[in-house]
């Protein structure tokens, strides 16, 4: 059967359409080129196309299901939104891996910060302690000679 695909379908005769019909199902669908302009300029009712369809009984049917032109316009289309999703997600990516890197930035620049104030609260918490020591043993040399008489 090969031989019936062997010529340009669009001179070929009714009769050899309605073989290839015959022998090929419905697989086979014919789509005007004004259906094909109005799919590719967006315009498009449901996803019905005006198609005709030859029937394995010979018969020339317009098409009351979708067609595959139509499925495939609708799966180009739902692929393109997929893409502008895709870009659009990974431009926030970026933008959230972005404010990642810059909120660590500052998160290590506050450690720094926070360790510098300990270590400096450590020193002071020292100074303190001597500074208590030393007034400790300050008012009790004050309360030893204040109590033994001159």
């Amino acid at each position: 059967m090969a031989f019936l695909l062997q010529s340009n379908l669009s001179s070929g005769t009714v009769g050899l359409l309605q073989t290839i019909c015959k022998e090929l199902g419905r697989s086979l669908e014919a789509v005007s080129p004004q259906a094909l302009q109005g799919l590719q300029s967006g315009l498009k009712t449901e996803g019905r196309v005006a198609a005709k369809v030859f029937g394995s009984s010979g018969q020339t049917v317009m098409a009351s299901q979708r067609s595959f032109t139509a499925k495939l316009h609708n799966l180009e289309c739902a692929n393109h939104n997929l893409s502008l999703v895709l870009n659009r997600t990974r431009a926030r990516l970026e933008e959230s891996e972005s404010e990642g890197r810059s909120l660590r930035a500052q998160i290590c620049a506050l450690q720094t910060e926070m360790e510098t104030v300990v270590s400096q609260s450590d020193h002071r918490k020292r100074e303190l302690v001597r500074a208590r020591t030393g007034m400790a043993e300050a008012m009790q040399m004050l309360q030893t000679h204040t109590r033994t008489p001159l």
